[in-house]
């Protein structure tokens, strides 16, 4: 009895007694993991000494071509509109000098001869008088008398400096009608309006042939052999403009260029654009002919920068710092920035040869 219970009692204390020891062996055989170091990761940049030289700003912008002179024509006189040396067409081109259009002054020519003629008889009929009180002035009369042609421009009248034969000539007229055909004269001149420059009508309001009152708007007319490019410049960049600055000019796809010069510069910003337009002179080359309305970009030489260096705005970080190479590390360091431009930047503030980090760190 005794021998069952010690048995029921031992082997599991033997059990538990053997895994027990079985636990420890294997344990004390078990093999350690090796421990890794960690890894150090090399980064490699692109970089570039820091080397100051003279620089000279260049502002790229784009602008539009316009005419550097530009007419509204507008009549002084009425009458009926008749063309002139050129069709009165829209993109019909002139040459400086060319009558564009003609006012009907056939009435008006009518009555200055008239006007002429009364003239004539008003001299005439004063000469004998004057023979007998003003002896020494009615040779110059009697000359001019004979000098006057009724179809062509009324000559000048000789000098009066008797205030006596002023006063007579005034009584009897000759004064008063002399001024009177002058008048018209000026008048008739303005029935013709001829080209001030080489150009181009750019637009027609009327055809030949209609009536035009005083005031009538008959087209605009351009020149065409100087134009300007109005460019519209930021203005933190307006200060590296200035007069007579050369430029260079491209058409979108760069196939034509022209040379020009800052002609003006606004004193005042363009409330549209919030910019500074900028006005270049440009004139059209043989082989590349250009046209109102194109738009260009713009090359703008501006003034020194002193000792500076320029870099790819890529390598510039939070406004005004970048990243240098020291001792194998990279150190975030302040600039001085001089100017920006659309892809790179003109800086100063480091020293010289030191490593400047040239491209975009993530």
């Amino acid at each position: 009895m005794k021998l069952r219970q010690l048995t029921i009692i031992g082997v599991p204390v033997l059990i538990i007694a053997l895994g027990y020891m079985s636990m420890k062996f294997f344990a004390s055989k078990a093999v350690e993991p090796e421990k890794k170091m960690p890894v150090k990761v090399e980064r490699f940049v692109r970089v570039g000494p820091v080397v100051y030289n003279e620089s000279m700003s260049s502002i790229t912008a784009y602008g539009r071509v316009v005419s550097a002179q530009s007419i509204n024509m507008i009549s002084e006189v009425a009458g009926r509109v008749i063309a002139g040396d050129v069709p009165l067409k829209a993109a019909q081109t002139f040459k400086k000098g060319q009558v564009i259009y003609r006012i009907d002054d056939a009435e008006l020519r009518l009555t200055i001869q008239a006007q002429k003629s009364d003239f004539i008889n008003a001299i005439a009929s004063i000469l004998p008088d004057m023979n007998l009180d003003y002896p020494e002035h009615s040779k110059s009369w009697n000359l001019y008398l004979y000098k006057i042609d009724i179809r062509k421009p009324l000559v000048e009248m000789p000098e009066i400096t008797n205030p006596q034969v002023q006063t007579f000539l005034s009584s009897r007229g000759v004064l008063n009608r002399y001024y009177t055909i002058k008048s018209a004269e000026e008048r008739i001149a303005k029935h013709v309006f001829r080209a001030p420059y080489n150009g181009s009508i750019a637009e027609i309001k009327i055809e030949a042939g209609s009536i035009l009152n005083v005031g009538g708007q008959i087209g605009r007319i351009i020149r065409t052999d100087e134009m300007e490019v109005e460019i519209p410049v930021r203005v933190e960049m307006i200060k590296f403009v200035k007069k007579g600055a050369d430029v260079l000019l491209f058409s979108q796809d760069r196939a034509d260029s022209w040379k020009g010069k800052v002609a003006r510069v606004a004193d005042f910003v363009d409330p549209s654009t919030q910019s500074i337009n900028t006005y270049v002179t440009i004139r059209p080359s043989q082989g590349s002919p250009i046209y109102e309305g194109f738009y260009l970009q713009a090359e703008i030489a501006g003034k020194s920068l002193g000792k500076a260096m320029e870099a790819p705005r890529q390598a510039l970080i939070n406004q005004n710092q970048v990243y240098v190479v020291e001792h194998g590390n990279l150190k975030a360091k302040a600039v001085n920035i001089i100017k920006t431009n659309a892809e790179t930047f003109f800086f100063n503030g480091l020293d010289e040869n030191e490593l400047l980090v040239i491209e975009s760190i993530v």
